[in-house]
C-alpha cells in the first residue's frame, strides 16, 4: 500500500518533468522547414546521402518535393517545391498514398499517386527531359488508365537497372482484380506499361 502511494506521489512530478523536457526540446529548434502533409510521405536516397522527399500538401497544391543534401543530422534543405512535375492540384486524390523510386545520382525520379478518379498516376523527372506529368508526359503511367479500388491505400514502387523488361514495378490494388496485388510493369525496351497480378503460390 505504501509503495502504491509512493508511485502515485511521484507520477505527476515525473510526467510534468517529461512533458516539460519535451517542450523544451521543441524550442531548441526555432528554425524548421514547415511541412503539412495530408497522408503518406515517400522518400528516396542515393549513395552520397542526397534525399528527395514527396508528399501531398494539405493546401492541395499537388505533390510536393523536398531536397536534402544528406541525412537531416548533417545535411541542408536545398529545395522545397509544392508542385513536383507540374502535377495539377485537381489531379491528386486527397489523402493519396505516395511512392517514389530513383536511380543513383537522381538521373531518373518517378513519383506515384492516385488521381481523384482513382487512376494510378505518375510524375517523373529525368536528366534528359526534366520534370513532367499529365499531358506533358505521354509515356507516364497515368495515360494507361489503370483503375485503383476506391479507398485503397496500398501502393509501392521499385526500379531496376538490370532488368529492362521490368525496369519499374508499381504495386497497387486494381479495380479489375480487387482481391490481390497487381503490378504495373514498365518495359524500358518498349517504353510500355503492362499489368500482372500476384502469381498463385505453388
Amino acid at each position: 500500500m505504501l509503495f502504491n502511494k509512493y508511485i502515485l506521489t511521484i507520477l505527476p512530478f515525473f510526467l510534468t518533468t517529461l512533458i516539460g523536457s519535451k517542450a523544451q526540446d521543441a524550442t531548441l529548434s526555432p528554425h524548421v522547414e514547415p511541412v503539412d502533409a495530408v497522408g503518406d510521405i515517400a522518400a528516396v536516397q542515393v549513395s552520397n546521402g542526397g534525399t528527395r522527399i514527396y508528399y501531398e500538401p494539405r493546401n492541395g497544391s499537388g505533390i510536393a518535393q523536398i531536397c536534402t543534401s544528406a541525412p537531416f543530422s548533417t545535411g541542408d534543405t536545398n529545395c522545397h517545391t509544392g508542385n513536383f512535375g507540374g502535377v495539377a492540384a485537381g489531379d491528386v486524390l486527397p489523402g493519396t498514398p505516395v511512392a517514389a523510386v530513383t536511380l543513383d545520382g537522381f538521373s531518373e525520379l518517378r513519383v506515384y499517386f492516385f488521381s481523384r478518379d482513382n487512376v494510378l498516376s505518375e510524375a517523373i523527372w529525368t536528366t534528359a527531359g526534366g520534370a513532367r506529368s499529365g499531358d506533358a508526359c505521354p509515356n507516364c503511367i497515368t495515360h494507361s488508365g489503370f483503375q485503383v479500388v476506391p479507398g485503397s491505400k496500398a501502393l509501392y514502387a521499385m526500379i531496376s537497372t538490370t532488368m529492362p523488361a521490368s525496369h519499374v514495378r508499381v504495386g497497387f490494388i486494381s479495380a479489375a482484380s480487387p482481391n490481390t496485388i497487381t503490378e504495373a510493369i514498365l518495359n524500358s525496351n518498349t517504353n510500355r506499361w503492362s499489368l500482372s497480378t500476384l502469381p498463385t503460390m505453388t
